[in-house]
């Protein structure tokens, strides 16, 4: 049963990309879960990124395709150029650990965010006690 769990989790996602965007930066703005350059921006941040940066600095850390126009920028962690994109690329994500940590942390969100309980119910489709029992089988 937890094999059907994953599948169905995850081709939900895939059919509903821009809730997954969603589910993903709940669990990121709760517990951190993306790494410092997998996060999208708003572009509407970037002036705010950018505040007390020399104008050598800004234009040594942006690349050259930059397009102000797109919604997204992306901030890579060492030092990389800074890049804009219009597309959220979390794919790379999903999998069984994102569908795992999402079942752990489901009450905290609960808690946080309002909207997601209808969300959860959707997703898993069981009982809670279904999803912790297959677990058990496994070990």
């Amino acid at each position: 049963m937890r094999n059907d769990i994953y599948e169905k989790a995850i081709n939900y996602f895939n059919d509903n990309y821009t809730e997954f965007c969603t589910w993903i930066e709940y669990l990121d703005s709760y517990m951190g879960y993306l790494d410092y350059d997998d996060r999208y921006y708003d572009m509407s941040m970037l002036d705010d990124y950018m505040t007390d940066r020399k104008a050598t600095d800004i234009l040594d850390s942006i690349s050259s395709d930059f397009d102000t126009s797109d919604y997204y920028f992306v901030v890579p962690a060492y030092g990389g150029v800074i890049s804009s994109t219009n597309e959220k690329d979390y794919e790379n994500h999903l999998d069984e650990d994102f569908i795992d940590t999402l079942y752990e942390y489901k009450e905290k969100l609960e808690r946080n965010y309002d909207d997601l309980p209808d969300y959860i119910a959707k997703l898993f489709e069981i009982e809670d006690d279904d999803f912790d029992d297959d677990e058990e089988d496994e070990e």
